[in-house]
């Protein structure tokens, strides 16, 4: 368990929302089963505590601000760069029983659009498998043959398939593009990913010009159901635990100095 990347996935696996609320939940049903009251109640409002949060203001507000930070940009109007560097994350690669790479995602539509449009001549897909896979290659692979689907020249993409989270993303694609003497790239990874990416990426020194892939949007509705989105809600958790995600990874990427905190502190508030 020396592995850095799994003690962090095992970090949030423990304060995930969704699994906190859980947990609280069973252990307030077990302890009631036991009679021990007082404790049942304070696992069993901890739930009712952290479903109420989720869908509170505050929740909203971070979210938003996080969300917000860096626009889509129109592809017409977007500037010229050396490259467009698309992180992995939005691929699923064909692990048994599935047969074909699923796109989860629209960062590689996004990328092929740009490229189409003359705003690079070269793109860079980065980003290996998280875990060794049996029989299966890195996401960076799979990315690379739907970006040819989408009709991009195969020697129009260069693979950068060591990273395992988005620090090394920045790391092994800076060292790809120094070899080739590329500097100012387009950054092209989801609203909600983009200020750590970028913040990783500017450290390495590259000129990085952020380009939004996709970002959380909220649909027009009757006034009957806007009602409904004032009360707590599965969806206002699975908003908690995005949040949760990107801000603790945005804590630990200062921490460790992967990332200029004030600098990514003045761009979000």
């Amino acid at each position: 368990m020396d592995d850095w990347i799994t003690l962090s996935k095992l970090g949030f696996q423990m304060v995930k929302p969704n699994n906190l609320v859980l947990w609280s939940v069973v252990f307030g049903l077990i302890f009631i089963l036991f009679r021990k009251r007082r404790v049942a109640i304070f696992f069993l409002v901890t739930a009712l505590a952290i479903i109420i949060f989720a869908s509170s203001p505050i929740t909203g507000w971070f979210y938003g601000k996080i969300n917000g930070a860096y626009l889509p940009t129109a592809i017409q109007e977007s500037p010229r760069a050396q490259a467009i560097v698309v992180l992995a994350g939005d691929v699923s690669v064909p692990i048994p029983p599935m047969v074909e790479s699923q796109i989860k995602g629209n960062r590689l539509l996004h990328a092929a659009r740009l490229y189409k449009a003359g705003k690079a001549p070269l793109i860079v897909v980065s980003g290996g498998n998280v875990f060794p896979q049996d029989n299966v290659r890195s996401e960076s692979y799979y990315m690379k043959e739907i970006l040819v689907e989408l009709g991009v020249p195969s020697d129009s993409i260069l693979l950068e398939e060591r990273s395992r989270n988005t620090h090394e993303n920045a790391i092994e694609t800076e060292n790809i593009l120094k070899a080739r003497g590329i500097n100012k790239i387009l950054l092209a990874t989801s609203s909600f990913h983009m200020p750590r990416s970028l913040g990783a990426f500017l450290k390495t020194g590259l000129l990085v010009i952020p380009s939004t892939t996709d970002i959380g949007a909220f649909e027009a509705k009757p006034t009957a159901l806007k009602i409904f989105d004032k009360f707590p809600s599965l969806d206002g958790l699975n908003r908690l635990q995005r949040v949760v995600y990107e801000y603790l990874g945005i804590a630990v990427y200062c921490y460790r100095g992967w990332l200029d905190c004030r600098k990514l502190y003045r761009e979000l508030f």
